[in-house]
């Protein structure tokens, strides 16, 4: 099911080889909603993120499953049946997470003061 949407396309929780995933559907609107120039560059940024993201091994960031760019190949199995991808559709796949995002929890918590362990424990996360 969807779990978070967002500018550039949705997240889905899943199953992917027996683990508990968030997928995620990133579509950048290439039907003619954007010129060239915006999708290459859009393109070339996903292809670094990915290519920097996979290297990646550490407790305090989500850890890198898979990545497809242009996945209109793509079925995904859902209760109600199989959703077929647009072509220009990329597809990241890491492990989910029930936490949320800090985004999520820092305007959540807006209006009132955090906790200072708290405040200090986000920011040791963040400088790890």
């Amino acid at each position: 099911g969807v779990i978070a949407r967002g500018t550039f396309g949705t997240v889905h929780r899943g199953v992917y080889d027996g683990l508990d995933v968030a997928v995620k559907l990133l579509d950048w609107g290439e039907d003619g909603h954007r010129s060239e120039q915006e999708i290459t560059a859009i393109r070339a940024a996903f292809s670094q993120e990915v290519s920097v993201w996979h290297k990646l091994d550490h407790p305090n960031v989500t850890k890198f499953i898979g990545a497809i760019m242009g996945a209109g190949d793509l079925n995904i199995q859902t209760e109600d049946g199989n959703i077929g991808m647009p072509s220009n559709v990329c597809c990241v796949i890491v492990e989910y997470l029930a936490g949320g995002a800090l985004k999520t929890f820092l305007i959540k918590n807006r209006r009132r003061k955090l906790a200072f362990k708290v405040v200090v424990q986000i920011a040791l996360d963040l400088a790890r």
